[in-house]
């Protein structure tokens, strides 16, 4: 375990993000919508593979943010913890699970993705979600991810496809994205890492088409989901429509 000291760029990621906690577009609130929480449930599944009953091993959300995809592992897992650098973030999290059923089995810890504050071997699963294209140094960060990694366990992360047209606009309107970070985190350059980080089994699957962001946006969820089941549906097996995905899901066995 690496001793933590925060660099400039993590310092002005960590200040970034506590500044836009309040207006960050994700909630666990946003899981009663149906639309939003059947992509968060679709996702899971690709991710983790289909869970018959809940599992009792460790599992690791880094960069948690408000903890609303950390909520839904909670119905898969009994243990686990949400890790994230911004202290209003995680606040945000606290305060949405105060009256919920599953507050007692989700733990949070304010910390440093490149310096995780556990030991080696600790974790069943490790996973991230739109973190890695965040951070300045994506190979510490999957690193530490596969050190925290029992042998055996699976380390996971679920990142934007920068190919995907929505993205542009996504650029265009949020001072927090840019093309350069969702290059940073593309899926030949995550698979080389996660090569390099000695991961066997390494596996990429494409996710949706939309943004959830756009979900939002848009003044029809609804109508637009429904779009989304027909076009997924009529066309999820051509290579275009995975090229242009709007996520991507990465795995490796430690």
């Amino acid at each position: 375990m690496k001793v933590s000291k925060l660099s400039d760029s993590m310092i002005s990621i960590k200040k970034a993000f506590n500044r836009s906690a309040t207006k960050y577009p994700y909630t666990i609130v946003d899981l009663k919508k149906p639309q939003f929480y059947r992509r968060c449930m679709k996702r899971i599944k690709i991710a983790l593979g289909e869970v018959t009953e809940k599992k009792t091993g460790r599992i690791l959300d880094v960069g948690c943010g408000t903890a609303y995809f950390t909520y839904m592992l909670s119905k898969f897992y009994t243990h686990i913890i949400g890790v994230d650098l911004s202290e209003n973030m995680i606040q945000i999290a606290k305060n949405s699970l105060e009256y919920s059923r599953v507050r007692g089995k989700i733990a949070f810890v304010i910390a440093d993705g490149e310096y995780l504050p556990f030991k080696t071997n600790t974790f069943n699963v490790v996973l991230c979600l739109d973190f890695l294209h965040h951070v300045p140094d994506v190979a510490s960060i999957i690193g530490e991810m596969a050190r925290a990694t029992i042998y055996g366990g699976k380390v996971i992360a679920i990142e934007p496809n920068f190919v995907n047209p929505f993205y542009i606009v996504l650029c265009l309107i949020s001072s927090q994205e840019s093309l350069s970070k969702f290059i940073r985190a593309s899926r030949r350059g995550l698979r080389t890492l996660f090569q390099e980080s000695n991961m066997k089994n390494v596996a990429i699957r494409e996710i949706d088409f939309i943004p959830l962001f756009f979900m939002k946006l848009t003044p029809f969820p609804n109508n637009l989901f429904r779009l989304l089941k027909y076009l997924e549906k009529k066309f999820g097996r051509h290579p275009s429509l995975s090229f242009f995905s709007s996520h991507f899901t990465i795995t490796g066995i430690k």
